[in-house]
């Protein structure tokens, strides 16, 4: 749902909406995410992921090194690029 830079403490703190429709905060050290390309973070095994891969943005997407956990954001979103390309992340 969203994603916020946090310099000070050099994390990222993401909402997302689980299985059963709850709403968690969590907390991400920079320095365990990896960035993904985008055929690499949408996949094509399945009919869904060929399905949700338009609604993706291409420019954001990250997999926590030590769950795997993907963490992918809608291209509709808002989106505010001086975070995005905040040094940290680059």
């Amino acid at each position: 749902m969203k994603i916020e830079l946090l310099p000070n403490t050099e994390e990222l703190v993401y909402q997302k909406i689980n299985f059963f429709g709850s709403i968690s905060t969590n907390r991400v050290k920079i320095s365990d995410l990896e960035y993904l390309n985008f055929d690499e973070s949408a996949g094509e095994q399945s009919e869904t992921q060929k399905a949700v891969r338009g609604y993706l943005n291409r420019d954001v997407s990250f997999k926590i090194k030590g769950t795997g956990e993907k963490l992918l954001f809608d291209k509709n979103g808002v989106w505010h690029w001086e975070g995005i390309n905040h040094p940290l992340l680059v």
